[in-house]
């Protein structure tokens, strides 16, 4: 952390406030100023903890986006050519292949075959990059104003007016929400993604807004975890169906055998195999905490490419999502000794 990088970013807060006023008017002004600053307090408490708990930048999350993000932005000083070819996806061959390699986590040691999303991460810190001075303070706070944003986002589609005003306290200051939802992770745009979805959804809008706020988020959701939005489709659907309830059993019956049809041509049409990209997803992410050994990973068995192998799993997943690890796989915290 650089005390050059606190201060630069005290005109950012003040632009952020500003920004949330006029996003949600409804919302009391002391609110807003009470629960933003907690959320900057804690993405300098996550920055602290990412700096001087972890030896090697190139694991820390924060910083891994971060510091591939410089090395992205040296190419535009060198050719602007390449690097817009980077950011929108276009193949620029041997160059660009040259650039990648100099970074940490454009290319995944082990890549499960499908889309990469530490790519979106660092190229929304590449243009974040052209504002903050290389400050890493800047970039966090600014995906925690996209978080927080998200957050909100989420409160004002889910809840009646008369639930919101506690709905934005325990949103905010929910534990994970704090830690994880505070600083340059994929969970900030994944959160901000969620938000835009919704309220596009759920919200009384013009056909114009709920497009192209579903439109957004969608795209966000995907570009930075597929895997969610494949999950929260499904979810979106049964809400929708069970809402229906007033239509009588044929037109369930109507109802369900369209959503599944227009659900396997959609994956068809995609070309998604779910079962395959769960499987590689999760022995991707087993690979990977293998290599770098985090500290905080458990034993969890190696999936199957077949679907049953998927259900049966589902319990376990379940435990280990939501309750593990217990208190005897707790190894404790080492902090690193002083040099």
């Amino acid at each position: 952390m650089q005390v050059d990088g606190l201060l630069i970013s005290i005109p950012w807060i003040a632009a952020m406030l500003f920004l949330l006023f006029r996003f949600f008017p409804s919302i009391s002004r002391t609110q807003i100023i009470v629960l933003f600053s907690i959320k900057v307090v804690f993405t300098f408490l996550l920055q602290a903890v990412y700096t001087y708990h972890f030896d090697d930048r190139s694991t820390a999350d924060i910083y891994r986006f971060f510091d591939d993000e410089i090395i992205l932005n040296q190419v535009f000083g060198e050719n602007p050519s390449l690097f817009m070819k980077i950011i929108l996806g276009v193949d620029g061959g041997a160059d660009a292949q040259s650039v990648f390699e100099k970074m940490n986590s454009w290319i995944k040691p082990f890549d499960s075959g499908f889309y990469n999303d530490n790519h979106i991460m660092i190229k929304i810190n590449a243009l974040i990059g052209f504002m903050s001075l290389r400050y890493y303070e800047v970039h966090g706070l600014i995906f925690s104003f996209l978080s927080f944003t998200g957050l909100i986002l989420l409160v004002n589609s889910l809840l009646k007016e008369k639930d919101r005003k506690i709905g934005y306290w325990l949103v905010v200051l929910f534990p994970s929400s704090l830690i994880w939802l505070s600083g340059g992770l994929k969970e900030s745009l994944l959160i901000f993604g969620l938000g835009f979805t919704l309220y596009g959804l759920f919200e009384n809008l013009s056909a114009a807004k709920k497009i192209s706020l579903i439109a957004c988020g969608v795209i966000l959701l995907g570009s930075v975890k597929l895997y969610f939005l494949l999950a929260l489709v499904p979810a979106l659907v049964i809400w929708f169906a069970q809402s229906k309830k007033r239509m009588g059993w044929i037109g369930q019956l109507a109802l369900w055998s369209g959503i599944a049809v227009a659900g396997y041509a959609a994956l068809r049409l995609l070309n998604i195999d779910v079962v395959e990209y769960v499987v590689r997803k999760q022995h991707e992410f087993l690979n990977h905490s293998a290599v770098i050994n985090p500290g905080s990973a458990f034993e969890i068995d190696y999936l199957e490419f077949s679907l049953t192998s998927l259900l049966s799993n589902i319990p376990s997943a379940l435990m280990n999502g939501l309750i593990r690890p217990f208190a005897w796989e707790w190894n404790g915290v080492e902090w690193p000794k002083d040099s």
